[in-house]
């Protein structure tokens, strides 16, 4: 074999093992993982059947529908586009007619279809309720902020021009109506963070609009806990410390992780980082998986009780949290051309001071983690609260769905993609949760005896609520926060005076 035809034989290879690789992860491996998770939870929990005929025949038209999407997608690129969906053949020419009119990602569309239709079919649950939205958000996030930039380098303006006139998933009636009403509604809140309530004395300042967020997320999130707490029968003493000492591990953590993170990002000194403002939210997970030990001293109750309690309620607090971030301008989202954004002009934001945005058009992405924070709590709480759950379920759980949608969402931020140019270092924090809930679900709860969470409505009567619960813990430990939270001396953006 001449050196040529040596050449042609390994790229054919190549280009084979590449389209292999890229079927078994994306069409296999995949979909299998947000299914089988979804049969996983139907398992252990299982609070509604879908087993009526219509639900089934539904399932069915969904099915092939889906597939119908796919078929024509794929010859689609075959025929005009002289290509396959995948990254080591793909299309030589921008496909923009056939099912390619309606869709930008049509095979998406049909496999998100299929999912759905196969889940009503199966009469899976979880599936329906989770693992469908799952897939679909990851999927249709990996295409937008992954496979369109490379599509976009590869065909220039005339893929702007398509992405412009063709939505992402498929054109509906009034859609057009539906953006431009969400995009003023967007105008408004930008108008809204551009004038941050900001109190100042001389060279000391309360960023009240960030801090009164912050606090209040606090505040619910430990009322939720403590509510959790009474219902599995710990003592009000107990709960009262448990709750102060989360919130102290909380708020240190997350300085702690923003201190490090100041260290090895802008390789400044010990000294420089304590002073700069930030708070990680990466170290209040951590300060609550800590807190699992010291609960478990305390009360010698199983860590698992704890870890569902403390992370369904982190969940509540992430909502109000994050609204928080969207008003300081922190955590902000990357520049896009799309109608639903936010900008940001106030110089004293710190998308505008660190990053230097001013007025550009970013992904809400704090909003969208205010709602999936919101999302998953009110996902977990009324099963919770009428049905039960095995204990570990709701930990879990959260873990899964965070990591998940976290996963995805940190694609639109503003962050260094520093593992393979694609990922960030949050994004493998975010895998290994996933991992973690996975592992608890499948390896250790079916054969753990850490008992059942009752449903908490036959625990907890309203006059129990009224009597018992207490507000002044939570509160005390919510001003703390606002005031940690709004704190600023010298210069707005720094924690305390450089010298």
């Amino acid at each position: 074999m001449d050196t040529a035809a040596k050449h042609h034989h390994d790229a054919v290879v190549k280009k084979t093992l590449a389209t292999g690789a890229y079927v078994l992860g994306f069409a296999l491996a995949l979909p299998a993982f947000f299914f089988g998770l979804g049969n996983i939870l139907d398992s252990l929990v299982n609070p509604l059947f879908l087993s009526t005929a219509a639900a089934k025949s539904l399932g069915y038209a969904l099915f092939v529908f889906g597939w119908g999407c796919i078929i024509t997608a794929v010859f689609n690129l075959g025929r005009i586009g002289k290509g396959l969906p995948a990254s080591s053949v793909p299309p030589r020419t921008l496909v923009d007619r056939g099912i390619y009119r309606f869709s930008r990602h049509p095979i998406y569309l049909g496999a998100s279809m299929c999912f759905l239709g196969a889940s009503l079919i199966v009469c899976s649950f979880w599936n329906v309720l989770l693992g469908w939205p799952l897939f679909t958000w990851f999927f249709f996030a990996y295409a937008q902020r992954v496979e369109e930039p490379v599509l976009e380098t590869r065909f220039g303006r005339e893929y702007r021009n398509y992405r412009r006139y063709v939505p992402l998933i498929w054109s509906f009636p009034f859609r057009k109506i539906l953006i431009h009403s969400a995009g003023r509604l967007l105008d408004r809140l930008s108008s809204w963070i551009n004038r941050p309530l900001i109190w100042r004395h001389r060279q000391h300042f309360l960023f009240i609009g960030y801090g009164l967020w912050v606090g209040t997320g606090v505040m619910m999130g430990l009322v939720a806990l403590n509510i959790f707490l009474m219902a599995e029968g710990i003592s009000a003493r107990h709960i009262h410390w448990l709750l102060i000492v989360l919130t102290l591990s909380a708020l240190s953590g997350s300085r702690f992780v923003s201190m490090l993170v100041y260290r090895v990002l802008e390789r400044c000194g010990l000294r420089r980082a304590w002073f700069r403002v930030g708070f990680v939210s990466w170290g209040v997970l951590a300060a609550a998986l800590l807190s699992g030990l010291f609960f478990q001293v305390l009360t010698g109750r199983s860590p698992y009780l704890w870890f569902d309690a403390v992370f369904t309620s982190l969940m509540l607090s992430h909502f109000f949290g994050r609204l928080g971030c969207l008003f300081y301008g922190c955590c902000y989202g990357r520049e896009t051309t799309s109608a639903l954004h936010i900008r940001y002009s106030d110089p004293r934001l710190k998308a505008v001071r660190e990053a230097r945005v001013m007025s550009q058009s970013l992904y809400p992405t704090q909003l969208l983690s205010a709602l999936y924070g919101m999302l998953i709590f009110a996902t977990i709480l009324p099963l919770w609260t009428f049905m039960g759950f095995q204990v570990g379920v709701p930990g879990a759980l959260c873990f899964i769905l965070y990591g998940t949608f976290r996963f995805t969402e940190e694609w639109y931020r503003y962050q260094k993609k520093l593992v393979l140019n694609t990922f960030s270092p949050a994004q493998l924090i975010c895998l290994a949760l996933v991992l973690i809930g996975m592992v608890q679900l499948v390896l250790v709860l079916p054969v753990s005896d850490t008992g059942f969470h009752d449903p908490i409505f036959s625990l907890l009567t309203i006059e129990d609520l009224l009597h018992r619960l207490h507000f002044v813990v939570p509160a005390a430990l919510g001003l703390l926060t606002t005031f940690l939270f709004s704190y600023h001396k010298h210069e707005i953006g720094r924690w305390g005076k450089d010298k």
